[in-house]
């Protein structure tokens, strides 16, 4: 008697296994959807980034006449300054 309980509860836990695995399958996928359908919802759109980029350019620019100026003003040759920049 006793292993015809253990073959009972055995498939009743095969059965509840299988069923715990449809229904997690199941919820993976509703949740997955929802997770994508929220996703394209609270995206909003973004304006192209010209401003910046401008921005970014005209700082590089001003960078290097900052640099150029110091040269031209210190009176300042270029193998003169790596010369002393190697030793």
């Amino acid at each position: 008697m006793a292993t015809m309980e253990k073959y009972h509860l055995a498939l009743i836990w095969t059965e509840l296994l299988k069923s715990t695995q449809q229904n997690g399958i199941v919820n993976m996928q509703h949740t997955q959807e929802s997770i994508s359908s929220s996703k394209e919802e609270s995206l909003p759109k973004l304006d192209p980034p010209v401003p910046n980029v401008i921005m970014l350019g005209v700082l590089f620019l001003l960078t290097i006449a900052t640099i150029v100026a110091g040269y031209v003003h210190g009176n300042m040759h270029l193998i003169t300054v790596l010369k002393n920049a190697a030793s």
